[in-house]
C-alpha cells in the first residue's frame, strides 16, 4: 500500500535541483494513511517517522533536515534530523515497517549514477529519464517501450552471436549473468533466439526465449542477461546500464554446465559452451563473484584456454563492456610484448601506470621503495590482472602523503605457467 518509489543516492552534478539525497514514498492505496511511528531502516540504521498523513495517490519525500530540497507540487516534504547523512552510492537495503512490526516494503537499490535517481516501475527499477535528474514528489518518468524488432528480418547464423562472459557463482546478494557478444559484422536482433541448458542425454532443458527483447545488438556490441539487474549493478562497474536486461534465464550451475544459444524457429545452434569452474585461475581463494571471460572472440568457444577469470583490477567482472582478459587475435597475441607505461600524475593527486601483457592469467605485485631501499607502500599484492590495464596509486603510504621527491617503483608480473617480468623505474612524486 505504501511503496519505496524513488531513491536519489548520488545527487552530485544536479543543476536544476539541489544536490540533496532523498527517498520518496508513494501511497498506492485508495485512502489516506498515517505514518506515525513507522520505522524507516537504512542498512542497520532505524529512523522513526513523526505524525504525517500520506494521502491516497500521494508522494512523500524524506531527506536530511537542514538541506535544500525542491519537491513538486503533488508531493509532501518530510525533513528528518536523523535521516542518513549520506546514502551509499554503491547500493543499500531499505525498508519501512509499521508500528505493529509488519514489513510494508523493502528494496535493495543498485549502484547509483550521479545526478540521476532510481525510479520504480512496477517491480522493476530504472534510472530517471526526467531532464532534471529526478521526479521528487510527482509521478515517475516512464521509459518508452521500443517496438520489438522483427526476428525474421535478419537470419542469425552460427557464430554470429557468441557467449562472451559467464557469472555462475555470484556474491550472496548478487545475480548470475550471461553476456552475449555480436561477432557478425552487422547489427542483429536477439528476439529470435533462445537459451537452454543441454542435459546429459543431449536433449535441451527448459527453453528461455529472448522473444521479448527490444535489443538490436550492434556489431561488437554486448548484451547482459540476468534475473536481477540490481544484483549486477550492486557489485560491478557498468558503463552503460541499458545493456543489462532483466529477464528469465537458465540457472547456472556453479561447477559446470552446458549452455546453448539457438534460433527459436528451427533450433539451429548459434553458440554452445560446456563451461567448468576448473577454468578459473587456480590461485583464486574464492570463485564467488568472479566471472569467466572469453579471451579471444575469434577462437572457438569450447576451448578452455580461451577462457580466464576476470581481472581483480577490473572488479572480477566486466558486464557490458570489453573483457579484462580480451586478446584480439592469435597473431597479435604472439607479437605483444609485456611492458609498462610512464607513471602519470593527475590533478587529484593520484598516479597511474598502464601495463600490457602477452596473455591472460598474470598476477601483479607493485611496491614503492625509497631510494635507500626501504619499502614504503604496496600498490598491488598478488593481484590477478587483465591482459591490459592500469595500476593506480593515491600518493600515500600508511594514509599519509609521501613528501615530494624521487622514489623507486618495482613491478613484477608473474604467471602460474612461468614467465616472470620485473620492472624498476624512477617515480617522481609531487
Amino acid at each position: 500500500m505504501v511503496l519505496i518509489n524513488e531513491i536519489m543516492a548520488d545527487p552530485k552534478g544536479l543543476t536544476e535541483l539541489p544536490e540533496t539525497e532523498y527517498i520518496e514514498l508513494y501511497n498506492a492505496s485508495g485512502e489516506s494513511i498515517s505514518l506515525n511511528e513507522w520505522i524507516f531502516t537504512y542498512g542497520t540504521q532505524n529512523v522513526k517517522l513523526p505524525e504525517v498523513i500520506l494521502p491516497a495517490g500521494g508522494y512523500l519525500v524524506l531527506f536530511r533536515e537542514g538541506r535544500a530540497i525542491t519537491v513538486d507540487a503533488t508531493g509532501i516534504e518530510l525533513p528528518l534530523s536523523n535521516f542518513p547523512s549520506a546514502l551509499s552510492n554503491t547500493g543499500k537495503d531499505l525498508s519501512f515497517t509499521a508500528p505493529d512490526g509488519t514489513r510494508i516494503d523493502e528494496v535493495a537499490y543498485g549502484k547509483a549514477t550521479s545526478a540521476r535517481s532510481w525510479e520504480r516501475e512496477g517491480e522493476n527499477w530504472h534510472l530517471s529519464l526526467d531532464s532534471r535528474g529526478g521526479t521528487q514528489g510527482s509521478k515517475n518518468s516512464s521509459p518508452e517501450t521500443p517496438a520489438l524488432p522483427d526476428p525474421g528480418t535478419e537470419e542469425i547464423n552460427p557464430g554470429d552471436i557468441i557467449f562472451n562472459e559467464l557469472l555462475p557463482n555470484p556474491y550472496p546478494e548478487g545475480s548470475e549473468f550471461i553476456e552475449l557478444y555480436n561477432h557478425s559484422g552487422s547489427p542483429l536482433p536477439v528476439n529470435g533466439l533462445s537459451i537452454a541448458v543441454r542435459k546429459a542425454d543431449g536433449t535441451l532443458s527448459t527453453n528461455y526465449s529472448l522473444e521479448n527483447s527490444p535489443y538490436i545488438l550492434p556489431d561488437k556490441g554486448y548484451l547482459v542477461i540476468t534475473k536481477d539487474k540490481a544484483g549486477v549493478l550492486l557489485f560491478y562497474t557498468v558503463p552503460d546500464e541499458d545493456v543489462i536486461w532483466e529477464t528469465k534465464m537458465p540457472v547456472l550451475n556453479n561447477s559446470s554446465s552446458t549452455l546453448v544459444l539457438f534460433r527459436t524457429s528451427d533450433q539451429i545452434v548459434i553458440d554452445e559452451i560446456a563451461y567448468s569452474s576448473r577454468w578459473h585461475a587456480s590461485s583464486l581463494i574464492s570463485e564467488k563473484g568472479v566471472s569467466l571471460e572469453r579471451v579471444n572472440p575469434e577462437t572457438e568457444t569450447q576451448n578452455e584456454n580461451n577462457w580466464a577469470s576476470a581481472s581483480q583490477m577490473a572488479g572480477f567482472a566486466t558486464p557490458g563492456y570489453q573483457n579484462s582478459q580480451f586478446m584480439a587475435s592469435t597473431e597479435e597475441e604472439g607479437s605483444l610484448k609485456i611492458g609498462i607505461g610512464k607513471p602519470v600524475y593527475h590533478e587529484n593527486g593520484t598516479y597511474t601506470i598502464d601495463y600490457q601483457l602477452d596473455k591472460a592469467g598474470y598476477y601483479c605485485q607493485a611496491i614503492i621503495y625509497s631510494l635507500s631501499g626501504n619499502k614504503l607502500t604496496e600498490i598491488a599484492g598478488h593481484t590477478l590482472t587483465g591482459t591490459a590495464g592500469t595500476l593506480t596509486w593515491d600518493g600515500t603510504s600508511g594514509g599519509t602523503r609521501l613528501p615530494a621527491g624521487l622514489y623507486l617503483l618495482y613491478i613484477e608480473f608473474y604467471h602460474p605457467e612461468g614467465g616472470n617480468r620485473r620492472f624498476k623505474i624512477p617515480l617522481p612524486v609531487r
